[in-house]
């Protein structure tokens, strides 16, 4: 959840504001980088998210990727899921179903499962937790803690603490901890 637009709006990779019936959300980030030992980088990810309506409105498909990940990256962008690990130094992909068993407008709670998509395909599966406060009017306090099992890297959990401020209606201040 997010400050932006003087409201509380849904998070990077989940569906945008007003669009929580809408049957697909597409997200695709592109990077250029140039660092001080003179090397270019150029990383592309998408994410897509299709609802699947005909068997319920909780049962999400989600197909993720990224060409290289970012080692710099101190924050995970959807822990337990393998096609969106930044901190990954190699390509990714994976593709797996997604249920919300509650979301309400402060905590949601989901579970998932899929295939992580390589030569040798990796299985996982993950559940999620997240919960948002208001801390004023400015002011969103989120904490998600996330439990994953992979295939090949066996149990892992991740938590994250994230703040956020509204300094002006065009600008924020996003502070966040991830621990895993």
């Amino acid at each position: 959840r997010s400050l932006r637009d003087g409201t509380i709006s849904t998070r990077p990779c989940e569906p945008p504001p007003g669009a929580e019936g809408a049957r697909a959300a597409v997200t695709w980030k592109n990077d250029f980088r140039y660092d001080t030992l003179q090397h270019y980088t150029f990383r592309t990810a998408l994410r897509a998210s299709i609802r699947l309506p005909r068997l319920t409105r909780k049962l999400r498909l989600v197909i993720a990727g990224e060409n290289q990940g970012d080692p710099t990256a101190a924050i995970p962008v959807d822990p337990g899921t393998p096609g969106a690990n930044v901190a990954s130094t190699t390509r990714a992909s994976s593709a797996g179903l997604v249920y919300d068993i509650f979301r309400t407008p402060r905590p949601f709670f989901n579970v998932g499962g899929g295939v992580q998509v390589r030569a040798k395909p990796d299985a996982y599966a993950r559940a999620r937790f997240q919960y948002a406060q208001p801390l004023g009017q400015d002011t969103l306090g989120r904490f998600t803690t996330t439990g994953a099992y992979h295939a090949r890297e066996k149990f892992g959990v991740s938590n994250q603490l994230e703040f956020e401020h509204r300094l002006s209606p065009d600008s924020m201040v996003l502070w966040a901890n991830s621990a895993s």
